[in-house]
This record gives structure tokens, sequence and C-alpha cells, in this order.
């Protein structure tokens, strides 16, 4: 390991990854469990990159996460400020990583535990706990802001299974307990298992409470608040070596306060002179020594630092000893209180050095040296010549932190331009590395960066002129132990790990918040995941789509046999949405899908995701009309007109072009963005297009889903009672048969439809509401499922007309026949003769035309002779199928009965079947 005897030829740095299994009720301080999703990197690589410092040859597999608070941000290049992380700190065992952020949350990570079965794991850190910490607050008697920002962290050594941590922000410092819980009590005497108070009166007998079983809970519950201490902002907190102290500083005073009293503190430093316009200096930075609980130090604005011991006296005014570097007078400027005032300090481990960083430097000291620093480390030198335009933005007066290693041979701190440099205390190299989303592709090899400040550049050299101010790392943290470190650039959180350390590389995962916030459905990394989609998917595009152009073709060749029936035109509008849902949409997700980054282009990007929408929707209002036609046919079967093929289209146009006007919001603000791994296809709603966005996901849902569907199922429902009310005003029970099994197959198709859609539905609705409140979004196995199984519809539509329609089953064993080329056998016709007549011949009883489709109107302009002649063909071509006598013969009686049956010219008198005609009121024909 660095820093810790390793050869420096052999040394390495790989990542850590983060995933995120917990969400949290911010109101209540209480985290509530959720489903692990994971979010990883590739395996670290043997390259080593060529750097002038032995020390850090290579880096690899950077960037497996990127951490982003819990606030949905649909654009990667800007960021709210409530998002921005404001402060970083390991806990004393390294095994939990904290983040605080200007929107007063705080993120706890969690390390994985080792595995025997999957020991790289060891170093990926998981979503522990979130936790709203403060709140925006306003002073009343001082007419002051309060800020939720936190500004620090720090960890209380681990005492039992909780873990404790103090956070604070200008005002107000809390004590968080983090605990797990996995039991839950249950069988009190005095109180019902909802929490109410029994009437003692009302109990009877006594029973032993007893712990059941639960889901595992992470809880941050508040314990202590310590609050009204300070007059001014407070900038650090320090725990104290005692464990039962901390100190809190502002700009004038340090508070030492005890951890179970929060009414009251002890004033120990008090730098502020009785008239405020004799004030030089402020407080900046405090720290407690790491082994002498009477020992602190505290810098100030002017560069000085002072070591103090709380034995000498009470209030501790006068310092015990001062650090001050003499300054050069060659190199006084109007800048040089600026840059040389003191931004943090810290104590190393072993407690005999001090480290402080200013503006652009790093100093080491040796707590026996008061005169000048051990040693001096420059961090961003170049930026003197910058001095004025950085004072014009105020980024002179940012504050930078540093960090030591485990071993304090090395030290850390921020630039900017999300630089980082590292130090080696040892050789007195150093490196600068860059944490950036821009450069952030899988198993990528992290190069050291170099600032070229005059002269001719070189290919691998960034100018001066070229570093982006407003990215900078400020927060740094390190490792008690081991060589990982975490970064915190503006909203987003790098964690890097020695290659060399106990884990190698682990693979890919899920990352939640990039595929579900800002809508990017094919970012998949996880190894059976990133499979099983894509293939799943395929197998449904390609059965699906199969099955949709058979029943299409069986559709096709029935309207050719007779004039197309409105019915018959939805069921194939229907099923060629479907056949163009699998045939140009689904193939596209599968292999976004399988992709690590969107490589598909603009085009496809803005169209896949809207012509989704466009096909399903066409679907919805397809079977709303299907469902008033139905009931119209069901109405009345016998008195069904004939509707001409330009109403039926111009009933489909309109259909088609509602549905593609609906979803257009998914192809206007959809776009590629850069993000880590590549481009992602996101949804990106602008400014000022959020209120329309905000009416549109709660009126979409309702105009493409519910009312349809809802309008198809009530119209079914009264179809089918009104099936079942006909049976004694029937006047064609094979009517009656006909127009029943027609309703439980569109009554089908419209059950199966409306279930399978819900899930993508409550997942859009969920993820747009998240995006709108800040609150958690689906789980990411839930969304991929949910578009597994609407997609699925395409597939089980054609299947459920297969199986509720005899007229599609004849169709398909034809087209079988045909494709396995087995024909029937030549038919023998009969000779001429006394026992077989060349007589018309007829079926006993005619078969119908369609076993669920309504009757097709005859064109009552033709001769009946042509009618006579066409039924005489239609019997020749049925003959031998088993309805007619054995010898085929058909007696002229029955004949003359079937056609005035059929033709309807039977009287009452002649009428075979009297109660068919029977009006029930009445009692009568």
């Amino acid at each position: 390991m660095l820093g810790r005897g390793g050869s420096a030829e052999e040394r390495c740095w790989c990542f850590a990854q983060v995933k995120g299994p917990t969400e949290v009720n911010a109101s209540e301080g209480h985290s509530h469990s959720l489903a692990h999703e994971e979010h990883t990197a590739g395996r670290a690589g043997p390259e080593r990159a060529k750097t002038s410092w032995g020390k850090m040859k290579c880096f690899s597999r950077y960037l497996p996460y990127i951490f982003r608070p819990p606030s949905i941000i649909l654009s990667s290049t800007c960021h709210a400020e409530a998002d921005i992380i404001s402060t970083v700190e390991f806990n004393s065992t390294g095994e939990l990583l904290a983040t605080g952020d200007k929107g007063g949350r705080v993120v706890v990570f969690q390390r994985e535990q080792e595995s025997k079965n999957q020991p790289q794991r060891r170093g990926e850190y998981n979503v522990y706990s979130t936790f709203q910490s403060h709140e925006p607050e306003f002073d009343y008697l001082k007419s002051l802001e309060i800020e939720e920002k936190i500004n620090k962290i720090r960890w209380l050594p681990q005492q039992n299974a909780a873990y404790f941590l103090l956070s604070t922000n200008d005002k107000t410092v809390k004590l968080w307990k983090i605990s797990e819980r996995d039991k839950r009590p249950e069988g009190y005497n005095l109180k019902d298992e909802d929490g109410r108070i029994r009437d003692p009166a009302t109990i009877t007998s006594l029973r032993v409470p007893v712990l059941r079983p639960m889901d595992l809970m992470v809880e941050a519950t508040p314990r202590r608040v310590f609050s009204n201490g300070h007059t001014y902002h407070i900038n650090s907190i320090s725990v104290n070596s005692d464990y039962e102290t901390y100190m809190s500083t502002d700009d004038l005073r340090i508070n030492l306060w005890h951890l179970e009293i929060t009414n009251r503190s002890f004033n120990i430093v008090d730098i502020k002179p009785a008239n405020m316009e004799e004030l030089t200096e402020v407080i900046t930075a405090a720290e407690f020594h790491p082994h002498h609980c009477n020992t602190f130090v505290y810098s100030s604005s002017k560069g000085s630092i002072r070591l103090c011991d709380m034995r000498a006296a009470a209030l501790c005014d006068n310092h015990s000893k001062f650090f001050e570097e003499p300054e050069d007078p060659s190199n006084r400027s109007f800048f040089s209180e600026i840059i040389s005032s003191i931004s943090d300090v810290k104590f190393s481990h072993s407690g005999r050095y001090l480290m402080t960083r200013d503006y652009l430097t790093v100093k080491v000291w040796d707590l026996n040296m008061e005169s000048k620093p051990l040693e001096t480390y420059q961090v961003h030198d170049y930026l003197r010549s910058k001095l004025c335009s950085l004072y014009e933005n105020d980024c002179i007066f940012d504050k930078f932190e540093c960090v030591w290693n485990g071993s304090d041979s090395m030290i850390m701190t921020g630039s900017y331009n999300n630089f980082f440099r590292m130090f080696d205390r040892n050789t007195k190299r150093d490196v600068t590395l860059e944490a950036s989303r821009e450069n952030s592709k899988p198993r990528a090899v992290l190069k050291p960066r170099k600032v070229c400040v005059g002269g001719k550049r070189r290919k691998d050299e960034i100018s001066v002129d070229s570093l982006d101010f407003s990215k900078k790392i400020l927060h740094t943290t390190w490792h008690p132990s081991e060589n990982i470190i975490a970064v915190a650039a503006t909203n987003n959180l790098y964690i890097f790990q020695d290659k060399d350390g106990n884990f190698s590389a682990p693979n890919g995962t899920l990352n939640r918040r990039s595929f579900l916030e800002k809508g990017a459905y094919q970012h998949l990394q996880q190894g059976d995941l990133k499979v099983l989609v894509p293939v799943g998917l395929g197998v449904i595009s390609v059965l699906g789509f199969i099955a949709n152009a058979t029943a299409v073709g069986v559709l096709v060749g029935n309207a050719r046999k007779s004039k197309l029936s409105l019915i018959n035109a939805l069921i194939l509008n229907l099923l060629m949405a479907d056949g163009l849902l699998l045939a140009f949409a689904v193939p596209f997700k599968a292999t976004a899908y399988s992709r690590e980054s969107w490589t598909l282009g603009l085009v496809v990007c803005k169209t896949c995701e809207w012509f989704v929408h466009s096909c399903m929707a066409a679907k919805s209002f397809t079977v709303a009309i299907m469902a008033k036609a139905c009931y119209r046919y069901v109405s009345n079967p016998t008195k069904q007109v004939t509707i001409r093929l330009k109403t039926i289209v111009v009933v489909l146009l309109f259909t088609w072009l509602l549905a593609c006007v609906l979803p257009l919001p998914h192809w206007l603000f959809t776009s590629l963005q850069m993000e880590e791994g590549g481009l992602l296809c996101v949804l990106e709603v602008p400014p000022e297009a959020r209120e329309f966005m905000s009416f549109y996901v709660k009126a979409y849902p309702l105009v493409a889903f519910c009312a349809p569907l809802s309008f198809a199922l009530l119209y079914f429902w009264r179809a089918y009672g009104r099936c079942q009310r006909r049976c004694s005003k029937t006047q064609n029970l094979r009517a009656q048969i006909r127009s029943r099994k027609l309703t439980l197959m569109l009554f089908g198709l419209t059950v199966a439809m409306a279930t399978m859609w819900v899930p993508q539905w409550v997942s859009w609705v969920w993820m747009r509401h998240a995006a709108d409140s800040d609150g958690p979004v689906p789980p990411v196995l839930f969304a991929v499922s949910a578009q597994f199984v609407m997609f699925t519809i395409s597939l089980a539509n054609p299947l459920i007309v297969l199986a509720l329609s005899e007229e599609f089953r004849e169709g398909y064993k034809g087209l079988w026949r045909r494709l396995t080329l087995r024909k029937h056998a030549p038919k023998q016709q009969p000779k001429p003769g006394p026992h077989a007549p060349t007589a018309p011949r007829s079926p006993t009883p005619r078969p119908e035309a369609s076993a669920h489709l309504p009757p097709r109107s005859t064109d009552e302009s033709l001769p009946d002779k042509q009618q006579q002649q066409q039924q005489q063909q239609q019997q020749q071509q049925e003959e031998g199928s088993g309805n007619g006598n054995k010898d085929g013969l058909v007696p002229p009686d029955v004949e003359q009965f079937w056609h005035e049956r059929e033709s309807g010219s039977m009287s009452q008198e002649n009428d075979p079947v009297p109660w068919e005609h029977q009006d029930p009121k009445e009692g009568k024909q």
C-alpha cells in the first residue's frame, strides 16, 4: 500500500463504487428500506500510465459512481444550490462515509462486507442511511436567515451497535444516532398493536410481549440538539479524545460542550474586541489533539496558528504556542492578506505534526518548531497571475480542505477544474489528478494532468486560461487505515481506491439515479440484466411480430372474401399497432439496454419513446371505439348496416392522429447528454416548460389510459349483459351465440391490455412525480419489469384472438396446411343417376360464415337466381364436411325450409320455431 513500504513501481490506483439501498423520510429523520440497486465499475486493468512520479503510475477504472444528492436534476450541466456537497467525512474505522450538502441532508455510505463467494465486493460503498439533518430557520430578533447547509460532520467512535455523528449548520449542532432494527415488539398489555392506549378496565389477562422479525430498517434519530451557543456562524467542530466533549468554533469564539448537556457550554476562546472596529482577524478553523484531551489548535485569517492548553487556564485567550511564517516583503501585494488566510487545519494521526491549507499552499508544521513550517507544497502557484480575476469572481475566498493519509506519509487537497493534488512527503513528489465526468469511461486510465503556465503547450497539458473555476474540489477525506479517498466536486462525489487494497474492481451494477431520474432507460450495466433484458425483448419482438403478421394475414384474407366490417377493421388496426411496436421500437430498446451508453443517434433517441407511447395510445383508443361498435352490434345483430370503407379509414386516421399528438412532449424534450460512461438519452425539461409538464403528467395518463379503457370496459360489460338478457327476444339463435363470443373475445383483449399496462403507468407517474417533488424514484428492477410486461401485451393479443376465435383458428389451420404442403384429397363427384341426383344440395344445417364476427350483409340488388346460384356453388364446395347426409341427398322440403329461414320469407303459420318471434310482454307471436 502506498505510504506503507510498498514499492513505488507497484503502486496502482483503482476505484470503489457506491450503490443505494435506502431512502429517508426527511421530516421525521427516519430511513426506510428499499431494494438494493447497484452501480459498478469493471475490473481494474493492468495498464499503467507513464508519469514523472513513480509513486503513482497506474490509475485504472475510475469514476464508478457519481453521487447525486436526493434532488431530481434533469440537466447534467446545471445543478441546484441545495445539491452541492459541503462536507465529506470517514468514520474512525472507515466502514462509514458521511456527506452533507447545502440542502441540510446527510447521506451515509456503508462499506460492503467481505464475502467468501464474492471477495471483490469488499470495496463497494452502499447508501446506508439518508436523513434531513437541518432545516432552514429564521432569527426574528436579528432578522437573520439561518441556512440549512451542513458545514461539518464529525463521527464519534463506535461504542455499541449504533453509530453517532455530529452535524452542524451555521448555528446549531446536532447529535444523530444511526441504528439498525430488524425486530419489532408485539403483544403489549397496555396498548394495541397500532399504538393506542387501552383502557385498563378492559384488560382481563396478561401476556408476555415478544419480538417478531421484520425487514431491516435503518433509523436516524436526533439524540441531542446543541443550540443558542453561537452568535456568529459555526465554521468547524471537533470531538475530543476523551469522547465526552467537543468544541464548536465560530468567527470569534470557541465553545466547549459536553455531549450529555445541551443547555450550556463553556467559552474557552474569545477574540472579540470591545470595539468591533479594532477587529483584525477571525477564527477560521479549530481541532482537538488526537491524543491529548487538553490540547487544541485554532487558525486565523492572518495565517497564524495558536496551540492552547486548557490546563493552563479556563479561558485560553493566551496561547501556549504560536505558529506563523514570516512574510517575504518582496512578495507583498494587495492580495497577500487574503491568500494567507488559513482555511483548514489538521493534526496528523500521530499528533506530532500539524497541517494547514491557505489559498495557494499546504504547509506541514512540527509542533516543536514554531518559527517556520517543516514542509511547504505549492498547490496551484500558477494562479498568482490570476488573483485579480479570482478576486472579482470571489473565488479567492474559497476554503479548501486538506487531509492526511492513514500513515501520515501523504497529504491531499483540492484545486480548480476538478483537479486534486496529492503529495508524497517521503519522496517530495506530487501528482495532479482530475475527477471529472467528461473523461469518465469504464476501465479507462486516470492519467495525471499538468497545467501549462506559459510558453509552448504540450498535447497532454492544459492552459491556465482554460481552467474552469466553477468546477472545484473543496472537500476531501481519506480512509483512516487504507488508501481509499473521497473527493466532492460540487454535487458529485468521487471515490477512489488503491488497486493494491483488499479488493479488485467489481462488476457492473445499476445506477438508479442515472437510470430513472433523467428518464435514461438504456444505461444497464449489471452482468445478468445486461444479457437477460435484451434477450427477453428480442424473443418477444420476434415471436410477437410473427404472431401479429399471421393474424393480420388471416384478417386480410377474410376481408377479400367479403366486405370489411368496422370491428374487423379495428381488430386489424390493433394488430398492426402491435406489429409496428415490435418491429420498430422493441429492437432499439433491446439494443440500448445492451450498451453502456447511447450509440443509436439523436433521431432514434427522440423518436423511440415517442413512437412507443403513440402505438400504445393508438391501441387504447382503438379498444374504446371497438367497445362501442361491439355494443351496437350486440344490441341488434339483424339490423347491422354496412359501414362504408371511407368511414372506416377516417376513423382509423383520426385515432392515429390523436395518438401521435398526445405524446409529443416525449419527442420535444428528449435529448442526448454526456454522462458517466458516455451519452445517455434523457428527458430534459427546460425551466419554462416545467409548469406545462406538471399538468401534462396528470392529464396524459387520464387521456391515454384511464378514460379509454374505462369506457371500453363499461361498454363491454353492458354488451355482455345485453347478450344474457336477449335470450327470449332472439330472432336468430346463431346470432346470439356469435355476439356472445365476439364480446368475450374483445373483453378479454381489453382486460389483458389494461392489466399488463398498469405497471408501466405506475412507473411512469412515479418517476415524473419524483422529478417534481424530489421524492424517491421507482426501483430499477420494477421499471425494467414494467416495460417488459408492457411489450408482452403485443405478443399476448394475437394469442388471445387465436384462443377465443373459431374463424382465426380456421385461418391459422389453413395457413399451416399451405406452409406444410398438406392438401385435401380431390373430392369424388357422385355420378348422376337414381342414387345421386344432380339437384342442388345444401348442408343440414348450413354452416355459418363466422364464429364470432358480425354477419356479412348481402347485396339485396342481386336477383334471386344469382343468389341461389352462389348458394349452390358454396354448397358444392362444402360437400364432404360431415354436415350432410351420408350419400349427399338433401330432400327438397328441407332445402326449401333452410332457404326460407335464411331469406326470412317464412310466414307465421309455417314457422317451425314460433318461440323465436314471440314477444314475452304480449305472450303471442
